[in-house]
């Protein structure tokens, strides 16, 4: 019993933790799922992208799909082609700019004929294209601080010739030597940029739109929420597995106890019986004590009587001798009284005879 207990303590900790992690997980999930769902509405709503941009990309739903997944010639947005690491995504953000919102096509031509149709259907609306087959022949380096941009070496081209002639500088004081060194476009962690031009731009309105960071949240978001799937539905199973051995241990632990309760009842009545016994003992000793004493009383009465036997024995011997003895006088003096009657008789027989005789005389 006190075995089955613990084991039951233990799993019933056990499904608390469980349902604890259940819960966390939950929780976890529903908060990711919820920023997942507004960043994927931003998306959807084509959220930072360019009035045309977002014409152009709707009116290309309507294509079919080509094998590259592209459109009408429209591969995408930009910065949901690329794949930094989230940790990078901010640095890429920074270095495309405006860039990072730009519609990705395949050739020129495409861009030419979107850009046609923009202004037959949009006239006041502009978007940005950007062209693979519209690149730098030698563009710079990538800084390593975007790290790996995780897609295909044109579009790694193409991001290439976008950021040539820009610069990652840790702040404005450096980017503006380097524009009079240069002459070139530089850009801070926070934003703030110098354009080729020698512009300064700074505050809100030097924030780049953070695409890349947003689609690269999206993804991260996306797999974190199919972990945390993984992770919610292991720890439910848990969670039944252990419920079910704790109902189980719980019914275990039930039995035992009615087992126990039943034995405890037992003993009970064990007890109960033994008193009675114990008092019927008593009772019997009692008894056995008072015939005990019954029975002496009887051996020496009897005792008694043997000895009153004996007596009475010995005379009623004297007496039978006594009788044989009177009974013998008895029959003797029958015997003499037979005699004298004869003799009374004869005496009587010869009286007559006599007076006869004297009658006779």
């Amino acid at each position: 019993s006190e075995e089955a207990e613990r084991r039951r303590r233990e799993l019933a900790a056990s499904v608390l933790g469980a349902r604890t992690r259940r819960d966390e997980a939950s929780e976890e999930r529903a908060t990711k799922a919820a920023r997942l769902d507004v960043l994927e509405r931003l998306t959807a709503a084509g959220e930072g992208l360019a009035e045309g941009a977002r014409a152009v990309l709707e009116a290309a739903e309507g294509e079919p799909r080509e094998d590259d997944g592209s459109r009408g010639g429209i591969l995408g947005v930009l910065a949901d082609l690329v794949r930094p690491a989230p940790e990078h995504a901010a640095r890429v953000d920074q270095l495309l700019g405006p860039a990072a919102g730009a519609i990705v096509t395949r050739t020129t031509g495409d861009a030419l004929r979107w850009i046609e149709w923009l202004r037959t259907h949009h006239e006041s609306a502009k978007a940005r294209f950007l062209c693979l087959d519209l690149v730098r022949e030698r563009p710079e380096a990538l800084p390593e601080a975007v790290g790996t941009l995780g897609c295909s070496d044109a579009l790694k081209a193409l991001v290439a010739s976008v950021a040539t002639g820009t610069l990652l500088v840790d702040d404005l004081a450096a980017g503006i030597a380097r524009w009079r060194a240069e002459g070139t476009n530089a850009v801070t962690p926070s934003g703030d940029r110098i354009t080729a031009s020698g512009a300064l731009l700074g505050g809100a309105d030097a924030q780049v739109l953070g695409l890349v960071e947003r689609s690269a949240e999206m993804r991260a978001l996306r797999d974190e929420v199919r972990h945390l799937d993984g992770v919610l539905e292991r720890a439910r199973a848990e969670l039944v597995g252990l419920e079910s051995s704790l109902r189980t241990t719980e019914g275990e632990v039930e039995t035992l106890r009615e087992e126990l309760a039943r034995r405890a009842e037992a003993r009970s009545r064990g007890h109960e019986a033994l008193t009675r016994v114990e008092k019927e003992r008593d009772q019997v000793a009692q008894e056995l004590e008072v015939l005990g004493a019954e029975f002496a009383e009887l051996e020496e009465a009897l005792a008694f009587a043997h000895e009153a036997g004996a007596v009475v024995s010995r005379r009623v011997e004297a007496l039978e001798a006594e009788r044989a003895e009177l009974e013998e006088q008895a029959e003797e003096a029958a015997r003499g009284y037979v005699a004298a009657e004869g003799a009374r008789h004869a005496a009587s027989e010869h009286r007559m005879e006599v007076r006869l005789a004297v009658a006779e005389a």
